[in-house]
């Protein structure tokens, strides 16, 4: 096995550095396209051999946590997806709410019809105060209904572009 211990008893000897290369290529076989770089930046450059082994350390430690980091990808791209898939129930959650509510408008202003068909043929005041406050309050059911229908829209258009934005870091 060639460690350290190697690297520093070769200086000591003033073995030459292309040796030392050929003897990590024997050695350790499992890393020779590493180490035939290594040793091109030997031969060609005459680095010091503690340069060489800094190096086939940093070649080890890249190759060991690409697995981590392709994993992490992998669990962001899960992660975006469900996300999106969440946008898209969120949407139509909200959809469903302002059909709702533009159902209810027009339940209201066809209460509002009959009221003030009603109204025309009222026998007393009692009568007339009674239907003009259902008018009234039809008539506040319509502005709450549209008060949150433009609140169900800007929510929508808010999820829409979230989820454009999204989109777009998924296809990065």
């Amino acid at each position: 096995k060639w460690d350290q211990q190697d690297v520093q008893q070769s200086q000591h000897l003033n073995v030459p550095d292309v040796y030392l290369v050929l003897c990590v290529h024997v050695v350790s076989p499992n890393f020779w396209a590493e180490v035939a770089h290594v040793s091109f930046l030997v031969t060609e450059f005459k680095w010091p051999v503690s340069k060489v082994v800094s190096k086939i350390d940093e070649i080890k430690i890249l190759r060991g946590e690409l697995p981590l980091e392709v994993q992490d990808l992998e669990d962001e791209i899960i992660g975006l997806n469900t996300r999106l898939e969440h946008f898209d129930a969120e949407i139509a959650d909200l959809l469903a709410n302002i059909n709702s509510k533009k159902i209810e408008i027009e339940e209201a202003k066809t209460k509002i019809e009959r009221y003030a068909e009603q109204q025309k043929s009222v026998r007393n005041n009692r009568e007339f105060d009674n239907l003009s406050k259902e008018v009234e309050f039809q008539t506040l059911e319509i502005e709450l209904c549209e008060k949150r229908i433009r609140e169900y829209t800007a929510a929508r258009e808010s999820k829409i572009s979230e989820q454009q934005v999204t989109k777009d870091k998924l296809s990065e």
